[in-house]
């Protein structure tokens, strides 16, 4: 009878373990969702509210520090196109610490202090999320060893968002769709 109920408690408990894993794919964040402000943490380590959250267009590169250079074709692309130029739009990377232990926060945070430095006249900004409170509030799925990108409009609906490193033709595709929603943010604006 134990026999018995070890293994009705081993079922159990693994269809337990497999529920919650279902229910979160099943809501992970997607083009047309609406995500809210959050508080994250500087090069610093200070806290700070997402930047021009409502305000501008904004593109978050959200980064494991184990894959820097994912995504590298796209960064060019975004270094040509100098968005972050433009008055209604405003680029940065959130480093997923959390996904890194065996780097110290303090040895990251140093390296994004420099990259900062190095890239100013790109008006380059990077932010910490040591927590991952971008990553469960927005439910961004598995980021571990990923580069995500989100773009979020000023009323905070996602336009795009993908985890994976993106092909040529995605990268182009999402240089034109952040030009054409600049375009038309800048164009409703003048209407008002």
């Amino acid at each position: 009878m134990k026999y018995l109920f070890s293994i009705f408690m081993s079922m159990l408990m693994v269809s337990a373990w497999a529920i919650p894993e279902n229910n979160e794919e099943a809501s992970e964040l997607s083009a047309g969702d609406y995500v809210q402000p959050l508080v994250i943490r500087d090069s610093n380590d200070n806290p700070v509210e997402l930047p021009a959250f409502g305000e501008k267009i904004i593109l978050i590169f959200y980064s494991d520090p184990e894959v820097p250079k994912r995504n590298a074709y796209f960064v060019e692309l975004m270094k040509e196109a100098r968005f972050n130029d433009e008055d209604n739009f405003f680029s940065y990377g959130v480093v997923n610490m959390k996904d890194a232990p065996f780097y110290p926060n303090s040895l990251i945070r140093m390296g994004i202090r420099r990259e900062e430095r190095k890239n100013a006249d790109q008006h380059v900004k990077i932010y910490t999320d040591p927590k991952h409170i971008i990553k469960n509030n927005w439910n961004l799925g598995d980021v571990n060893n990923e580069f995500a990108l989100v773009l979020v409009d000023k009323d905070g609906k996602v336009l795009f968002k993908q985890n994976k490193e993106l092909s040529k033709e995605e990268a182009q595709n999402l240089i034109r769709l952040i030009r054409k929603t600049i375009d038309e943010d800048r164009l409703e604006a003048s209407n008002l």
